[in-house]
């Protein structure tokens, strides 16, 4: 399944959804539309993996640039409702304690 990106706001903040699966060839795409959503100047940028099949490391390298990049800001990047398979992945790889992965809408606007 072909990765498709769609900008949007989720709880008034900035966020990309991805849908599909997303590999190495995507990386650069998926890099270039955070770039976008992130010349906001929102506290948090998010990444609303609900429709996300799955990802390999270059999307995990993608979000760890990211992730740096608006820590070193004072922003956040936020994992939304990643599906089991993606959240299976983030677990084993401990991204999940560098960058915060969020399951509702609720923990969204409280976070």
């Amino acid at each position: 399944m072909t990765m498709k990106l769609k900008r949007q706001t989720l709880n008034h903040i900035p966020t990309v959804k991805i849908s599909g699966s997303v590999s190495g060839k995507d990386a650069m795409v998926l890099s270039d539309e955070l770039r976008a959503v992130c010349e906001s100047d929102s506290s948090r940028v998010v990444v609303d993996l609900s429709e996300t099949v799955n990802m390999d490391s270059s999307a995990m390298g993608v979000f760890i640039y990211w992730w740096k990049n608006l820590k070193q800001q004072s922003r956040r990047l936020v994992l939304f409702n990643p599906r089991c398979a993606v959240l299976e992945m983030l677990e084993t790889t401990n991204l999940d304690k560098l960058i915060s992965v969020i399951d509702s809408a609720e923990k969204l606007s409280t976070g």
